[in-house]
């Protein structure tokens, strides 16, 4: 299991980090941990997966 997680909040969802403060609205990377799990598990944070590397069509 990965130490990070990379996710951005669901569109117009505001979710706030461990600290209190709000998410950006792009993608960040956080800590694997159950509060960022639970996110989204909720469907506050959309979790997003690593972009393939490969040729450009």
């Amino acid at each position: 299991m990965s130490n990070t997680l990379k996710v951005r909040p669901k569109d117009g969802v505001q979710v706030r980090k461990e600290d209190g403060s709000l998410m950006p609205k792009a993608c960040c990377d956080v800590p694997n941990n159950t509060y960022y799990r639970r996110r989204v598990h909720d469907g506050d944070l959309v979790a997003s997966k690593p972009a393939k590397k490969g040729v450009a069509k």
